[in-house]
């Protein structure tokens, strides 16, 4: 009886999700503006964001950008000014997150979307833009500040640590291996796997690592594995529920549905990739049950 009623309240759970914030509605709009936007920047920015006198506005400085990142990256990625500014739209619980990003050269849009979940973000679009390339690193910073300052709901400052953390060591891998989407599909399944074989030993998650690298085509040496490692752990360590990893797999489809159609002989590694979602959630209501 017990197991039934704990299944029934899981089941609810995720057909009638709560909202997350309850200061926010659907439809509401907060914009974040870099401080060191020219005064013709801001407007173009406002302009292609079509802000209205209903949005909310509010500035997001060097040093947020600096505190967000500090000892996750180096200063010269970081830069000196406050440039990427960000549109938030809240959309009704279940949502997700959705990102488009546009002059952000380093961090792709499917990064931002994993991350922002590993922060605790989710049910939203998100418009990630600068008015010249940059690298995006520090958008990140700009749109859980815009989140936190919209719903007043404070997130925990370990999960943001840990999603800047992921949000550049995915950044890396892109750049290392010539495709962003691919290194964002290679660190979502390490995340879903990780849920699943909860590794202890650092071997356990060395094997885990060199597992999925393996299936996607991936080479890693032992410097990107033991960076990989200290990632993993920080990440168990956050305790993220079945249904947000189960969202964050799907948000994500769009990324995987071209990388597959760009790269055909990686496709049965991405098709796994789901198939073992939904095994995974299939027994967890196998045990509850019983």
């Amino acid at each position: 009886m017990k197991k039934q009623v704990v299944a029934i309240g899981v089941l609810a759970s995720l057909l009638f999700p709560h909202p997350v914030f309850a200061d926010v509605a659907a439809g509401d709009r907060i914009i974040t503006l870099g401080n060191d936007l020219t005064s013709a920047q801001r407007q173009q920015i406002e302009s292609d964001f079509s802000k209205t006198s209903s949005d909310k506005v509010i500035t997001v400085t060097h040093a947020d950008e600096e505190q967000a990142l500090h000892g996750i990256v180096s200063d010269a990625l970081i830069g000196t000014r406050a440039i990427s500014s960000s549109l938030i739209v809240f959309q009704s619980p279940g949502y997700g997150i959705r990102v488009s990003t546009k002059n952000i050269t380093w961090v792709s849009a499917s990064m931002y979307s994993n991350a922002l979940l590993t922060a605790g973000v989710k049910d939203a679009d998100v418009t990630v833009e600068a008015p010249f390339p940059v690298s995006g690193t520090a958008a990140l910073a700009g749109i859980t500040k815009a989140f936190e300052v919209a719903t007043g709901h404070q997130l925990d400052p370990t999960r943001k640590d840990v999603a800047n953390q992921e949000v550049v060591q995915t950044a890396q891998l892109g750049q290392q291996i010539g495709n962003p989407d691919k290194a964002a599909a290679f660190v979502n399944e390490l995340k879903t796997k990780l849920s699943q074989e909860h590794p202890q030993t650092d071997d356990q998650y060395r094997n885990l690592i060199s597992e999925v690298a393996n299936q996607m085509g991936i080479q890693l040496n032992d410097s990107q594995i033991n960076s990989l490692v200290d990632l993993l752990k920080k990440i168990n360590g956050l305790h993220i529920n079945w249904d947000a990893v189960s969202k964050e797999a799907l948000n994500v489809r769009d990324s995987l549905n071209q990388f597959i159609h760009n790269h055909p002989k990686q496709a049965n590694a991405i098709v796994q990739f789901f198939h073992d979602i939904i095994l995974a959630i299939a027994g967890l209501f196998k045990q509850l049950f019983g």
